[in-house]
């Protein structure tokens, strides 16, 4: 390692040699000299001011998550804005430890831009990667299965199987959240294969977090527990993406009748949440505890949640604040009130196509007296199976079958037969027809 502190380059070029040695020590899968790796690797990256700063904090950062520990990453002084890509990259990506949403979405959208303008289409993979998980975390579901299925097609195109497995997992996790079993089985198969082939964690761990989220979605707790404890003690124990799943892991537990066995995960999101400062991980915090809460304090906690998500909008934390919010209303027979927050989480999963979500929330807003019919789009799309509805969301976009074949996965004779089935519930015949009923491809 240290040829690269010594090498005969200029500054710039052994700085960027650097950060990208902390990168790729990051995410090989779990070894035992990992760590030690990591600490050489900090000391032999400089002190000094500017882009040297930038690179040795990314650096330390790897180190801390190593460790175990949280870590925030600073922002970047002025005066970089012409890093080399490498670094651009790194930099963006460290921007999901503290919660900075915005201003990962900022910096993805400027490499992709600047990957357009410059013809750098050997390097778009990693932008649009950067791009769909930003988009991701910003809850715009949508634009990043579009940012996925280029990223993805670029990828095959510029041989490039790293980026392939690790845009796969991405949109694995998507396809989840939307109940696709089929394209996330597919796709998660292919972020594994292309994990085990490069011994590198990302993509391998987007597939994890993807399992638990399609497990949590059918109502399957235990097996989603166990799935996470024998993740987050893997080879991909290590990954920073954990802090936003232990949520997740917190409501499995609560529903599967065994709420002490989340203490840890609880207690581990309070500290990370509170060391980013930021409204959103603050929120789902809140989300949390009122799970774990006795009947006198849930109520509290979700109204400070749901103050904390008017600070900076997430659509699909906001939905699940409000779903689990409008549940416990329901219990405590308030359905009145219960009402508003379950239609308005109905509402916001329909435009995500996240279906398994708004089928839980249609079936609480009838338990709740509501009558749920075939009256509008939303409740059209309501009686679509999950990977009908995704077809449907692009059909109308004018896509063909072949290309929303190459997008989900499937082939387009499999695209053909889930529009046949699609056009009776939605009492239409034929493409032309669906722009008639208002249906969307959903939020940008």
């Amino acid at each position: 390692m240290r040829w690269i502190a010594e090498a005969g380059v200029d500054d710039l070029t052994r700085l960027s040699l650097l950060g990208m040695a902390g990168y790729y020590t990051w995410t090989s899968a779990a070894h035992p000299g990992q760590l030690d790796l990591a600490r050489r690797i900090t000391e032999l990256t400089p002190a000094g001011e500017g882009v040297t700063s930038v690179v040795r904090a990314m650096n330390q950062n790897f180190r801390t998550i190593l460790e175990g520990g949280s870590s925030v990453v600073i922002t970047h002084p002025a005066g970089v804005a012409d890093m080399p890509f490498d670094l651009r990259l790194i930099g963006s990506l460290q921007a999901v430890m503290p919660a900075d949403r915005e201003g990962m979405l900022d910096a993805a959208a400027e490499m992709v831009r600047d990957c357009r303008a410059e013809g750098r289409l050997g390097r778009m993979p990693h932008a649009m990667a950067v791009l769909a998980i930003a988009q991701l975390m910003d809850g715009r579901h949508p634009a990043a299965r579009d940012a996925t299925a280029e990223g993805l097609s670029l990828a095959a195109d510029m041989g490039q199987p790293v980026w392939r497995g690790y845009l796969a997992g991405v949109r694995a996790w998507l396809a989840a959240v939307a109940g696709a079993e089929e394209e996330y089985a597919a796709l998660a198969a292919e972020a594994r294969r292309h994990s085990e082939a490069s011994k590198s964690f990302p993509s391998r761990c987007w597939a994890e977090y993807a399992e638990a989220l399609l497990e949590l979605g059918r109502g399957r707790y235990e097996v989603m527990l166990d799935g996470m404890d024998r993740a987050m003690s893997g080879a991909c124990r290590h990954a920073f993406i954990w802090r936003y799943a232990w949520p997740d892991y917190v409501e499995a537990a609560v529903r599967a009748g065994t709420p002490e066995r989340a203490r840890e995960a609880l207690r581990q999101h309070a500290e990370w949440a509170g060391s980013t400062g930021q409204p959103g991980p603050l929120a789902v915090q809140h989300r949390a505890r009122a799970l774990m809460a006795g009947e006198d304090g849930a109520e509290r906690e979700y109204k400070r949640a749901l103050e904390l998500h008017l600070r900076h909008e997430q659509p699909f934390d906001q939905a699940r604040t409000q779903l689990v919010y409008g549940e416990w209303l329901r219990r405590q027979q308030r359905r009145g009130e219960a009402r508003g927050h379950l239609e308005a989480a109905m509402k916001a999963f329909d435009r995500l196509g996240a279906a398994p979500w708004s089928a839980r929330a249609a079936g609480e807003l009838r338990a709740a007296g509501v009558s749920v019919t075939s009256g509008g789009a939303g409740d059209l799309l309501a009686t679509l199976t999950p990977q009908e509805l995704q077809v449907v969301r692009l059909a109308v976009t004018g896509a063909s079958n072949r290309e929303i074949a190459a997008q989900l996965f499937l082939s387009p004779r499999t695209v053909a037969s889930h529009l046949y089935k699609a056009f009776p519930k939605l009492g239409v015949a034929s493409r032309a027809e669906l722009g008639r009923l208002g249906i969307t491809p959903g939020d940008r």
